[in-house]
């Protein structure tokens, strides 16, 4: 039996209109070669290593931690792009009150 190790992504189709839908999936990677330190898997055709013992890595033996590094992912991304939103709001805010160009 091939050992394979699991991560979640998905994709959100939406506009300003209406609500959007969400679709997860889980894409699973075959091992191709085990060492003591990790794994080698086939990620669509090219080799990829994989820590055991790390705590952020690119694929996991469960589906529920590879559920919870997808959750860990996205918060980040979303802490990212409100940061960058917020940014873009202040300059955009800054830059329409000047009555002339600095």
């Amino acid at each position: 039996m091939t050992k394979n190790l699991f991560r979640y992504d998905g994709t959100y189709w939406g506009d300003e209109l209406g609500p959007g839908e969400a679709h997860l999936y889980a894409d699973y990677f075959p091992v191709v070669k085990e060492t003591p330190k990790g794994c080698w898997i086939d990620v669509y055709g090219k080799r990829k290593f994989v820590l055991n013992d790390s705590t952020k890595r690119y694929a996991y033996p469960t589906k529920e931690l590879a559920l919870q590094s997808f959750i860990a992912r996205k918060r980040r991304q979303a802490g990212i792009l409100r940061a960058q939103l917020k940014n873009a709001e202040g300059l955009l805010s800054y830059a329409s009150a000047l009555k002339e160009p600095p």
